[in-house]
């Protein structure tokens, strides 16, 4: 088992917009890239390392509109700690940013919805680590 391994926490948004700034042609990865099986676990176990996101941790109230960070016409609403409504259904921030990328032509399997969600101009996974560092 190889233990050289490094994940970077950056919102993905961030890295996509100082791509844009610099005019570079958008090759962000569709899938997952990874070189085996071992890999892909050490992965999914990166991504699930924190505790659940909840609305109330990060001050967002019930029927706050967040807004798609890919896309700013894609908008959802708040409907109590854990879910949102999109497009008329009652869902999870994960599930209905996935169904938006795979929209946009990604085949990822899994995200995590609080780096494409924002509110009041930072995604949510963003605002979760200001709050829980204090600022």
């Amino acid at each position: 088992m190889r233990q050289r391994r490094e994940f970077f926490l950056i919102d993905p948004e961030r890295v996509q917009s100082a791509l844009a700034l610099a005019a570079l042609e958008d090759v962000t990865p569709r899938d997952d890239v990874v070189e085996d099986a071992e890999d892909q676990a050490a992965l999914d176990k990166a991504r699930e390392r924190r505790g659940s996101f909840n609305f109330k941790m990060v001050d967002i109230p019930v029927g706050a509109v967040l807004t798609f960070a890919k896309d700013a016409d894609i908008t959802c609403t708040v409907t109590d700690g854990k879910k949102i409504e999109f497009e008329g259904e009652i869902t999870s921030l994960s599930t209905a940013a996935l169904t938006a990328v795979h929209r946009m032509g990604y085949s990822w399997k899994t995200l995590a919805g609080p780096n494409y969600w924002e509110f009041e101009g930072e995604t949510l996974a963003e605002r979760r680590l200001r709050m829980e560092e204090g600022e």
